[in-house]
């Protein structure tokens, strides 16, 4: 028998609506062309904190559109929150970048 399943929920980013969020700690967080204005960095960042198992993993592609939000905005932000990031694949004729984020070890 396999246990493995996958789910998806909708879910507001930010810290109250994560704690409400009623689930436990993902251990994988996969996210895709959510990022469109610097004012969804912190509370992403605030909800991928809440809702990431300690030894998980958040895994993001990021494609450098027509917005203001740079790849070096949602990098900062992400140490800011603790996390520490590599580069998994580059597209750089197309702008495009996956990137994975775990918590900074202490």
């Amino acid at each position: 028998r396999n246990n493995s399943y996958v789910t998806s929920r909708q879910l507001l980013w930010g810290k109250e609506t994560a704690l409400a969020f009623d689930q436990e700690p993902y251990q994988v967080i996969m996210a895709s062309d959510i990022i469109y204005a610097a004012s969804v960095l912190v509370p992403l960042w605030e909800t991928i904190q809440v809702l990431l198992d300690s030894q998980g993993l958040f895994v993001l592609a990021f494609a450098q559109r027509k917005v203001p939000v740079q790849l070096e905005d949602v990098l900062r932000t992400s140490i800011d929150f603790g996390f520490v990031h590599k580069c998994i694949l580059q597209e750089l004729e197309k702008e495009l970048f996956l990137y994975e984020f775990r918590r900074k070890l202490e």
